[in-house]
């Protein structure tokens, strides 16, 4: 990943926090890089909005390696955005490590 073109919002450090009080940019950046992309179809489930048609300018989402988030993503002028980072609950985190257990 070319770190250059990533721009992360304080919102989005501030809820990755929430999951590792210890993350810097360059730890988000990392699981960022290490996640699995997931789009808007796979993303649904894990957003609590199965049947509700897309509302949002989210590019994509990234699954977290912990499997405890996933992170929102815009691309915008040649550049990655992370907008937020989404907490999971322990329901949540089972599914992803069901359908993601390994990789």
């Amino acid at each position: 990943m070319d770190y250059r073109y990533l721009v992360v919002t304080d919102h989005a450090l501030q809820q990755f926090q929430q999951h590792d009080p210890d993350a810097t940019l360059l730890t988000l950046a990392r699981a960022l890089r290490d996640g699995i992309d997931l789009d808007e179809d796979l993303a649904r489930p894990f957003r609590g909005l199965i049947g509700k048609r897309k509302t949002s300018q989210v590019t994509y989402y990234v699954l977290a390696p912990s499997r405890r988030g996933m992170f929102a993503v815009i691309e915008e002028g040649g550049k990655k955005v992370v907008i937020t980072y989404l907490r999971f609950g322990a329901q949540q985190e089972n599914l992803a490590w069901d359908f993601w257990p390994g990789v």
